[in-house]
């Protein structure tokens, strides 16, 4: 069967019938994927985290809305949940590490995580108070927007939620972070 020049939706509907064909899906959107979930949340975890996206996606591919010939959304809301997931998990066993020894450490946040691995190294105290600042979901939006490269509408999609909600979102986390570069470049 022909998969060059197929769309996503294409091979995501032949796939149904012949299960090897979905690993061209995997060929093309694997490496976005990974660098995407790195950054969220490091390279060995990224990795897992990648290759779980696909088999989700492979186990869930008959409910796959085939009007949308690009899967990048489809996929990235699998990830964004799994990101999600990860962050939670992570949240509950240093709650219990810290019940279990006694300690007042602090909890590993999402977007705080995030910022260690993508900002530049000058400017990563900066960005990542500045990135700590926003709301979970703005955090969220303006990842998959920067190191995601989603349009507004692939967001949209990747999140469930609508476009108008998106572009707030990231309008709010934009401005939120640039106040917060301005001032904080001139921190101590």
């Amino acid at each position: 069967m022909r998969i060059e020049g197929q769309s996503d939706a294409e091979i995501i509907k032949a796939s149904l019938k012949n299960p090897e064909l979905f690993a061209e899906l995997f060929e093309r959107h694997y490496r976005v994927l990974y660098r995407l979930l790195s950054a969220a949340v490091g390279d060995s975890e990224g990795e897992e985290l990648a290759s779980e996206v696909f088999a989700r996606a492979f186990a869930q591919r008959q409910r796959y809305d085939v009007e949308y010939g690009d899967a990048r959304p489809w996929l990235y809301g699998i990830a964004a949940n799994l990101i999600r997931s990860y962050y939670r998990d992570h949240s509950r066993r240093m709650a219990a590490y810290r019940r279990e020894l006694g300690r007042t450490a602090s909890t590993v946040e999402f977007e705080e995580d995030t910022v260690e691995r993508i900002a530049a190294s000058s400017q990563r105290p900066i960005l990542a108070r500045a990135l700590g600042q926003l709301r979970r979901e703005e955090a969220q939006v303006l990842v998959l927007h920067v190191i995601g490269e989603l349009s507004n509408v692939e967001i949209a999609v990747a999140i469930g939620s609508r476009e108008a909600t998106v572009r707030s979102r990231l309008s709010r986390a934009r401005s939120k972070l640039k106040s917060s570069m301005y001032l904080g470049s001139q921190w101590p």
